[in-house]
């Protein structure tokens, strides 16, 4: 996807743009926004109401949304920031000032605090990573840095 999106033509901005890629994982990647608009910095564009989804066989997808996002083109990531949100199938809400995910693997990274929320239980930390780990299939959903769980009885 960043290596697609033509930045030097990015002045007028991009409208409505939706992309599909699968990671280096395995995992197909949808990218979609209202508008893509270039930045001071000419490898980096601002991304207005984005969202991505990564979908993977016979696992739930991961939704991930916020009014804002940077695309990063050197490092091949969109960061997330402004109301960000990232949802699972199976239940999983999760939100952080900024996330991070990565285009070309399936990874997503949060730094500060992190609050998630399943199965009527809360954690709160200060770092979350989600990855697949070893060619597993499956997605690993790691929080870390000062981790707090509160359960609850319902």
């Amino acid at each position: 996807f960043a290596q697609d999106v033509d930045f030097a033509s990015l002045n007028n901005g991009l409208t409505e743009p939706l992309y599909s890629s699968i990671t280096n994982s395995g995992d197909e990647l949808q990218i979609k926004a209202q508008q893509i608009v270039a930045t001071e910095r000419k490898d980096t564009a601002l991304i207005k109401s984005a969202s991505v989804k990564i979908l993977s066989e016979n696992r739930p997808s991961v939704f991930l949304s916020s009014d804002k996002a940077l695309l990063n083109k050197n490092e091949k990531n969109l960061i997330f920031i402004d109301n960000v949100l990232l949802e699972t199938e199976d239940k999983i809400e999760i939100t952080a000032s900024k996330i991070s995910v990565s285009l070309d693997t399936t990874l997503i990274q949060a730094n500060g605090p992190v609050k998630g929320i399943f199965s009527n239980n809360n954690v709160k930390a200060g770092q979350l990573e989600i990855f697949k780990e070893n060619n597993s299939p499956d997605l690993v959903i790691s929080f870390t840095k000062g981790v707090e769980m509160i359960y609850s009885d319902y």
